[in-house]
């Protein structure tokens, strides 16, 4: 079976409509109340925020941050790394 991905605003409009289905015309069908119990389930987890696209650094972006680190102390590859580190954190922010 495939999942199905619907957003939130259309989930709250079908368990509108199929509660309202349920309390004024059926009553009590079962897959109406499956469904029902289904989307509220769905509904009641938290709402999860889209993810961005990672940004990697740019050929340039990559120099600067080796420039940098020619500049600071002896630890040549982690201030690197920390450098670079650094840099795509802002840039992802």
């Amino acid at each position: 079976m495939t999942a199905i991905t619907i957003e939130r605003s259309v989930a709250l409009q079908i368990y509108g409509a199929l509660w309202f289905a349920n309390a004024s015309h059926w009553g009590g069908h079962q897959k109406i109340e499956e469904a029902i119990d289904l989307i509220q389930s769905v509904l009641e987890q938290p709402e999860q925020k889209p993810r961005r696209e990672w940004r990697g650094l740019t050929k340039e972006e990559r120099f600067a941050v080796v420039k940098w680190a020619v500049r600071q102390d002896g630890h040549f590859g982690r201030t690197v790394a920390i450098g670079i580190e650094e840099a795509l954190k802002e840039k992802n922010a």
